[in-house]
C-alpha cells in the first residue's frame, strides 16, 4: 500500500498473517490514542479489505482515515500525505465495487483464452508457471490475463501464491522494460500479495520470498532511500535462508551485494562496502566463465572496487581493481569496443591512483599509454570525450611532476588547448578543459627556473574564465576553485601580494565546503586550505588562522584512509603544531608535532616528495626539543641525522627546497654555537654555510625565504672573514629584493617585504667595501659599486614611484607614440594600490573591482609596462631610461653641492662622499650601528646636546674635513650639503651636529647649509622635473591651513600661535606674488586645492603612527573620520601642476619610528615629496607652538629677499635655524604633537630641542 509510513519490519510481519489473524490483529488495535496507532489500524484494515474483498473493512478504513486527515491542513506536507492515503483507501472501495460488478467472463483474445483454459484445466499450476516464466513475453501476458480475470476465477485462485507470484513476475518484466513508477508500484503490491498468500511453512514460501525480495530491491534502487535499502537488505538476507536453485541463489546474492553498495554510497560505512564486495565475490565465484552473467558480475566487482579505491585510496582496493579489470579485458568480446574502452579507461585511472601511492614509473607509463589509446578512440561527439581527454592531460601533468619530462607538460598544455578549441563556449564540460589547461600552465610554472610568471598569470585567467561558465556542476566548480586557489598561492609565494592569498583562502573554503560533504571527499583540498591559513598566519600573526589550519588538518587526518594521504595530513599537521609552538611555547604542541610527524614519515613512500618535507619538519621539531629544559643532549644530533636523510630523497617540487636546506643549516649552526665555536666543530659551520648558500640559490623557492637563507649564510661568512663570498650573496639579495617589490604589488605588501629585508642594502654596501679593500681594488670604483647597490636596496617604494612619475618631456618630443603608451600604462600602475586607502579626491563614479581582478590587471599592466620601457631603451639617448643611476648620474647629482650618504651597518660604518667629479667613501671609525640605534631610542631633552656632540665627533667632523669644509664661510657664500642617512641615522639631526657653545664653529650649522634626501635618486628625478614658469607670473595660490583648535583632542591641545603663524605667512605671500587661500579645514576641500596650489603651509598637529608609518596624519577638522594620511598623499599625483613648497609646521612630520622601515623614509614629508612637491619643510620631533611662528617668519622673509628658488628654500630654513639658535628665550610652550598634547616644556635658547628639529627635504 503506497503512502503509509509503517515500519518495514512490521509491514513484513503483517503481510505474513492469515486473513483470520489479520482480522484479530485489527480488532485488537481498535483502542487508538496516537497518530501512529491510527495509521497502523487504517493500514491493517486496507490490507484486510484488499485480501477479503470486504467493503465493510474498507469503509472502516475510510471512517478512521477521514478523521485522521481532517486533523491537519493539506497545505503542510504531513496533511497532504494523509489526504493521499484517504484517496488510496477510497480507491480500494471503488476496486471492490468494480470487481463485484464485473461480468463473469472478461473479453480475451483467442490466445489468452487458450492460455487461461490450460491453467484452469491442468492441476499442476506451478509447472505451467515455470514453463511460462521462461518466456518474458508470455509471463507479461499471463500477468495481464490473471490480474484482469482474478475475481472471476474459481474459488482459491485469488489467494493462490502461484498465481499471485505469476502476476508479480509479469509486473517485474514490465518494470524492467520501462522503469516507470506505476509499474514499480504494481510490482510491489503484487509481491506483497504473493508473500501474504504464502505464510511461513507454506510450500511456495521460498518462491514468494524470492519475488518479494526482488521487488524490494527494485524499489530500493528506484527510491534510493535508506529505509527502502535497509528493507531490501533485510528481505534479501531472509530470502537467502530458503532453498533455491543455484541460479536464483546467485541472483539473490548479486542483488544483496548491490543493495549493500547502495547503502555504502549513502552512509560511507566501510562494513557495507566490505559486504558488498564479499557478496559480489561469492556471486562471481559461482558463475562460470562462459555463463551469460559472468562478465556482468565481474563488471559489478570492478565498479565496487574502483569506488572503494576512489573513496579510501586503499592500496589493496586499487590492486584488486587493477587485477579484475585486467581479467575483464582478457575475457571481454572484442566486438564490444565501447566496453573495452571503458575498462581501459578504468585501468588507467587505477594505475594513476597506484602511482600516487607508490610513485612507480611503470604504473604512470602504463596509465598514460592506456589513456592515450582511449582518448584517441573517443570521437568529439562522444559524451565521454572531455572526461577522457582531461584524464590524459592530468596523467601527463603528473608524470611531468614525478619524472620531470618537460615534453609531458608541454603536450598536456597542447591537448588541453585543443580540447578548449573543440568544445563550444558555454558548455559546462568546457569548464573542465579550461581548468585542466590552467592546472597544466600552473604546473609548468612551478617547475620553471626562469622566474617568469606569464604561465601562472595565464593559468589564473583561464581558471577565472572557467568559473564564469553557467551552469557549472558543483563538483567541477569546487575543483576549479581549488585549482585557482593553488595558482594564486603560487603567485603569492612569488610576489607576497596578500590579496592573492586572501582570495586563495576564500576559494579554498568553497572547495572544502563541497568536498567535506561529497561522496568522495578530496582531502587535498583540506590540506591545501590549511597550508594557506598557515601562510597567512606567518604574514599576519593572527593565531585564529593557525588554529583553524590545525583544526582542518585534524579533521582531514581522521578521514584519511591510506598511508600516503594520511601521511600528508599528519605531516602538515605537525608543521602547523610546530608553528604554534613557536608562538605560544606550549610543550604539548611540540610533543604532539613530533608524534604526528613521526607517523607521517612512516606512512609515505620513499619516492613521494612529501617525505622530504615530513623528514625536514621532524628534524625541526627535534631541534626545538633540544632547546627544552632537561632535553636529551643527543636530540640535536638526531635532528641533523633526520635533516640529512631528507636530502637523500628526491624533491621534485623546489618551492620548499630553500626552507629544507635552511632548516638543516640552522641545526648545524646551533650545534656549532652550542659547542662554544671550538675548532673541533668548524666543520659544522662550514656545512651550515654550504647548506645556506645552496638554499639561497634555489630558483623556485620564495624570494623572501631565499633572502633570509642567504642572510644566515652571510652572518657566518662574515664571522669567518669571507667578505667576498658574503658580498656576492648580498648583491644578489638586493637584486632579489627589487624583484620582490614589483610595481604591481600594493604598497602595504611592499612594506611587508621591505620589513623582512631590513638592513639588507646597508649590509651589502659594507661587505662590498670590505671585500674591495681586502682585494686591493680601486677605492673609488669600489665605493661607486657599493653605493649603487645601497641606492638600489633603499627607498624601494619611493624609488618605484619616482621612476614611473618621472618627467618624460624629452621622450614626448622625440617619440610621442611611445610616450603616450608609457603614460597610459604608468597611470594604470600609479593608481592607488589594492590595499585600503583612497588617493586624494578619488572620482565619485569610481567603480570598485574585486581585489583579485585589480591584482590581475596590475600584473598584466606591469608586464606591458616592462616591454614598453625596454622599447624606449632601444632608442638613442634613452639607453638608461628608468634604470638605476649610473656613476656619472650620481656625480651629476652633486653639481650644486656634495651628497653625503651615511651608511650604518652591523659590521662597519662609512660615509659615501658624492662630488661632481668623484665618488669615494671614508670609514667612520667611531660610529657603530648599535650605538646609533641606542642614541635614537634614548633621544630626549636631557640627551640632545650630548647626542649632537657625538654626531659631530663620529660622523660630521670627519665628513666636513674630508670635503674641505673646515670653517664658516668668510665670503658669505655658504656651501651646501645633501644628507642621505641610513638606518637610525635617518631619525637624527645630522644638520645640527656639533658643539653649540658660544664662539664655537665646530658645528655643521656654522659651516654649511643642509638639505636632506631619501636617496640620491630622489635628487636626480626631482631635478629632472622642471618648473614650468617663474613663480608668481600668474595667480599662483598658497594654501594656508591653521588648526589652532583640533576636534577630538583635549582643550589643552589648542595651539594659540597657529593662527598667528598663518597670518604672518599670508602677509608675506603677497611679497611673493602668491594669493593666500584659507579653505574649510576638511580633507576633501584641502585635497582639491592641493592639486592646483604652488605652496601649502600647515600649522597644526601631526600624528605619528608608530606601527604603520604610512598612516601618519595631518590633523584637520575631520581627521577622525577622514584622515589625510601619508599613504593617501603618496598615492596622489600632483607632478603635472609642479607644486613647489609644502611647509609642515607640525610635530614629527619628517621621521618614522619603525626601525625596519628607517631606510624607506615613510613619513609625511616624503609623502608630499612623492605627491610632487619640489621642496618640503618638516620636523624630526615635537616643535614649540610659539617658536614655529618665528621660524616661519624668518624662513619666508629670506625667500622674499632671494625670490622663490631652490637655493632660497634651503637658505631660508638655514637662516631661521641660525636665528632661533641665537635667541635667548625662556617660556612655556605647547608641542604640536597629537600624542603629547598636554606636554609643556621649558625651551631655553641653549637647548637645541626647540631649534634643531626643522629639516629641509628637496632638490
Amino acid at each position: 500500500m503506497q503512502g503509509f509510513c509503517v515500519d518495514p519490519e512490521l509491514t513484513s510481519s503483517i503481510l505474513e498473517l492469515s486473513e483470520d489473524e489479520l482480522r484479530a490483529f485489527a480488532e485488537f488495535h481498535e483502542d487508538l490514542t496516537t497518530d501512529e496507532q491510527i495509521e497502523l489500524y487504517i493500514f491493517t484494515r486496507c490490507i484486510l479489505a484488499t485480501r477479503s474483498r470486504s467493503e465493510a473493512d474498507a469503509q472502516l478504513a475510510i471512517q478512521y482515515a477521514e478523521g485522521w486527515a481532517d486533523g491537519l491542513s493539506e497545505n503542510v506536507p504531513e496533511g497532504a500525505r494523509r489526504r493521499r492515503i484517504l484517496d488510496n483507501v477510497a480507491s480500494v472501495v471503488c476496486q471492490i465495487r468494480d470487481t463485484a460488478s464485473r461480468p463473469t467472463q472478461p473479453r480475451l483474445t483467442p490466445s489468452q483464452s487458450a492460455l487461461l483454459d490450460r491453467i484452469l484445466a491442468e492441476g499442476d499450476k506451478e509447472a505451467i508457471m515455470d514453463e511460462i516464466a521462461k518466456d518474458p513475453n508470455m509471463l507479461k501476458s499471463l500477468s495481464e490475463i490473471l490480474e484482469g480475470t482474478l475475481a472471476t476465477l474459481p474459488s482459491g485462485y485469488s489467494h493462490d501464491p502461484v498465481v499471485l507470484a505469476g502476476i508479480a513476475s509479469g509486473h517485474g518484466v514490465k518494470y524492467e522494460q520501462d522503469k516507470t513508477l506505476d509499474n514499480l508500484n504494481r510490482l510491489v503490491e503484487a509481491a506483497e500479495k504473493a508473500l501474504a498468500a504464502a505464510p511461513p511453512g507454506h510450500a511456495h514460501r521460498s518462491n514468494a520470498l524470492q519475488i518479494y525480495a526482488s521487488a524490494m530491491f527494485s524499489k530500493s534502487e528506484q527510491s534510493a532511500t535508506l529505509v527502502d535499502i535497509d528493507h531490501a537488505i533485510k528481505t534479501l538476507t531472509t530470502a537467502l535462508k530458503a532453498t533455491y536453485s543455484e541460479e536464483i541463489r546467485l541472483n539473490l546474492i548479486e542483488w544483496l551485494s548491490k543493495a549493500y553498495w547502495n547503502r555504502f554510497k549513502q552512509t560511507k560505512a566501510l562494513e557495507d562496502s566490505n559486504k558488498a564486495i564479499e557478496n559480489c565475490h561469492m556471486a562471481l565465484a559461482g558463475t562460470g566463465v562462459d555463463h551469460r552473467d559472468h562478465i556482468g558480475r565481474l563488471n559489478n566487482l570492478i565498479i565496487f572496487l574502483v569506488d572503494r579505491a576512489e573513496y579510501t585510496k586503499e592500496l589493496d582496493a586499487i590492486n584488486e581493481a587493477i587485477k579484475y579489470t585486467e581479467r575483464w579485458l582478457g575475457l571481454a568480446n572484442d566486438d564490444d569496443n565501447e566496453q573495452r574502452l571503458l575498462r581501459l579507461y578504468t585501468l588507467s585511472i587505477m594505475l594513476g591512483f597506484r602511482n600516487k601511492q607508490n610513485d612507480t614509473i611503470d604504473d604512470i607509463n602504463r596509465a598514460v599509454e592506456y589513456a592515450e589509446l582511449v582518448s584517441a578512440a573517443t570521437p568529439l561527439e562522444d559524451s565521454q570525450y572531455v572526461l577522457r581527454l582531461c584524464h590524459l592531460v592530468e596523467l601527463l601533468r603528473n608524470r611531468s611532476r614525478h619524472i620531470g619530462f618537460t615534453s609531458d607538460i608541454n603536450r598536456a598544455i597542447e591537448l588541453a588547448e585543443k580540447g578548449v578549441e573543440d568544445v563550444p563556449p558555454g558548455e559546462p564540460e568546457r569548464g573542465r578543459l579550461l581548468h585542466d589547461l590552467a592546472s597544466s600552465l600552473s604546473s609548468r610554472y612551478s617547475r620553471s627556473d626562469t622566474g617568469d610568471i606569464s604561465d601562472l598569470n595565464r593559468a589564473i585567467d583561464v581558471d577565472e574564465n572557467a568559473l564564469q561558465i553557467k551552469p557549472l556542476p558543483d563538483r567541477t566548480r569546487a575543483t576549479i576553485s581549488a585549482g585557482l586557489a593553488s595558482s594564486l598561492t603560487y603567485r603569492f609565494n612569488k610576489t607576497e601580494a596578500i590579496e592573492d592569498l586572501d582570495y586563495a583562502i576564500e576559494l579554498s573554503e568553497v572547495a572544502v565546503s563541497y568536498f567535506e560533504c561529497a561522496d568522495y571527499p578530496d582531502l587535498a583540498a583540506q590540506i591545501n586550505f590549511a597550508e594557506r591559513l598557515s601562510s597567512r598566519y606567518k604574514r599576519t600573526k593572527n593565531l585564529k588562522d593557525l588554529d583553524a589550519a590545525i583544526g582542518t588538518l585534524e579533521r582531514a587526518s581522521a578521514k584519511a584512509f591510506h598511508g600516503s594521504e594520511r601521511g600528508a595530513c599528519l605531516g602538515n599537521l605537525g608543521a602547523a603544531l610546530n608553528q604554534r609552538f613557536d608562538c605560544l611555547r606550549k610543550p604539548e604542541d611540540l610533543w604532539r608535532a613530533i608524534e604526528v610527524t613521526e607517523q607521517a614519515v612512516d606512512m609515505i613512500s620513499p619516492n613521494n616528495p612529501q617525505r622530504v618535507y615530513n623528514l625536514s619538519n621532524l628534524a625541526m621539531c627535534l631541534s626545538r626539543r633540544a632547546d627544552q629544559p632537561g632535553a636529551d643532549p643527543d636530540d640535536i644530533n638526531k635532528a641533523i641525522e633526520m635533516g640529512e636523510l631528507a636530502l637523500t630523497f628526491p624533491a621534485t617540487d623546489g618551492r620548499l627546497q630553500a626552507e629544507v636546506l635552511a632548516n638543516l643549516g640552522g641545526m648545524y649552526e646551533k650545534r656549532f654555537e652550542g659547542s662554544g665555536k671550538g675548532v673541533c666543530n668548524l666543520e659544522d659551520r662550514k656545512r651550515a654555510i654550504s647548506l645556506y648558500t645552496e638554499g639561497f640559490k634555489c630558483q623556485n623557492s620564495k624570494i623572501l625565504t631565499r633572502i633570509h637563507t642567504g642572510g644566515r649564510a652571510v652572518r657566518l661568512l662574515v664571522e669567518s672573514a669571507q667578505w667576498k663570498e658574503a658580498s656576492e650573496i648580498l648583491k644578489r639579495s638586493v637584486e632579489l629584493l627589487a624583484m620582490a617589490s614589483s610595481l604591481s604589488l600594493g604598497n602595504e605588501d611592499k612594506q611587508y617585504v621591505i620589513r623582512q629585508c631590513a638592513g639588507l642594502a646597508v649590509s651589502a654596501a659594507a661587505t662590498l667595501l670590505t671585500a674591495g679593500e681586502d682585494a686591493g681594488e680601486d677605492a673609488e670604483k669600489v665605493a661607486a659599486n657599493a653605493l649603487r647597490f645601497l641606492e638600489q636596496g633603499r627607498g624601494v617604494i619611493a624609488g618605484l614611484l619616482l621612476e614611473i612619475r618621472t618627467d618624460i618631456s624629452a621622450l614626448r618630443q622625440q617619440h610621442p607614440l611611445l610616450a603616450a603608451e608609457f603614460v597610459s600604462l604608468r597611470n594604470e600602475l600609479d593608481k592607488p594600490s589594492p590595499n585600503p586607502g583612497m588617493m586624494l579626491s578619488s572620482p565619485a563614479n569610481a567603480v570598485p573591482q574585486p581585489e583579485n581582478k585589480k591584482a590581475k590587471r596590475r600584473h598584466d599592466t606591469e608586464a606591458s609596462f616592462t616591454k614598453v620601457c625596454e622599447h624606449i631603451r632601444s632608442k638613442p639617448g634613452f639607453e638608461n631610461f628608468l634604470l638605476p643611476p649610473t656613476a656619472e648620474e650620481l656625480m651629476n647629482a652633486a653639481d650644486q653641492g656634495p651628497v653625503v650618504v651615511v651608511n650604518v651597518s652591523p659590521w662597519r660604518c662609512d660615509a659615501f662622499l658624492v662630488e661632481h667629479h668623484r665618488i669615494r667613501s671614508i670609514k667612520l671609525l667611531g660610529l657603530f650601528g648599535g650605538e646609533a640605534l641606542q642614541r635614537r631610542e634614548n633621544f630626549s631633552h636631557s640627551t640632545i646636546s650630548e647626542t649632537l656632540q657625538w654626531l659631530w665627533d663620529v660622523m660630521a667632523c670627519p665628513v666636513l674635513e674630508a670635503l674641505g669644509i673646515q670653517s664658516p664661510p668668510s665670503d658669505g657664500v655658504w656651501p651646501r650639503i645633501w644628507w642621505v642617512p641610513t638606518g637610525p641615522m635617518a631619525t637624527l639631526p645630522l644638520h645640527a651636529a656639533g658643539y653649540h657653545a658660544p664662539d664655537s664653529t665646530n658645528t655643521v650649522l656654522d659651516r654649511a647649509m643642509s638639505s636632506y634626501s631619501t636617496s640620491i635618486k630622489s635628487i636626480i628625478y626631482g631635478r629632472r622635473r622642471s618648473i614650468p614658469k617663474p613663480l608668481g607670473t600668474e595667480k599662483d595660490q598658497a594654501l594656508l591651513v591653521a588648526m589652532h583648535n583640533t576636534p577630538g583632542l583635549a582643550l589643552s591641545s589648542n595651539l594659540p600661535f597657529a593662527q598667528e603663524e598663518v597670518r604672518e605667512v599670508a602677509k608675506l605671500c603677497h611679497e611673493l606674488s602668491l594669493e593666500p587661500i584659507t579653505p574649510p579645514k576638511r580633507k576633501e576641500e584641502c585635497s582639491k586645492l592641493l592639486r592646483t596650489c604652488k605652496m601649502f603651509h600647515f600649522a597644526g598637529h601631526g600624528k605619528l603612527d608608530q606601527l604603520e608609518p604610512s598612516q601618519s596624519t595631518l590633523l584637520l577638522e575631520d581627521w577622525e573620520k577622514s584622515p589625510l594620511t601619508m599613504a593617501q598623499l603618496r598615492d596622489s599625483r600632483l607632478q603635472e601642476n609642479a607644486p613647489f613648497l609644502a611647509y609642515l609646521s607640525a610635530c614629527s612630520t619628517g621621521t618614522s619610528l619603525d626601525s625596519r622601515l628607517f631606510d624607506e623614509c615613510i613619513h609625511l614629508v616624503s609623502g608630499f615629496q612623492l605627491a610632487g612637491f619640489r621642496h618640503v619643510i618638516g620636523t624630526l620631533w615635537e616643535v614649540s607652538d610659539s617658536h614655529c611662528v618665528d621660524v616661519a617668519k624668518i624662513f619666508y622673509k629670506t625667500i622674499c629677499e632671494h625670490s622663490m628658488t631652490d637655493f632660497a628654500i634651503c637658505r631660508g630654513l638655514h637662516q631661521a635655524i641660525l636665528a632661533l639658535r641665537g635667541f635667548q628665550i625662556g617660556m612655556q610652550s605647547k608641542l604640536r604633537n597629537a600624542e603629547y598634547v598636554s606636554d609643556e616644556v621649558n625651551l631655553q635658547g641653549e637647548n637645541p630641542m626647540y631649534w634643531a628639529p626643522y629639516v629641509h627635504f628637496g632638490v
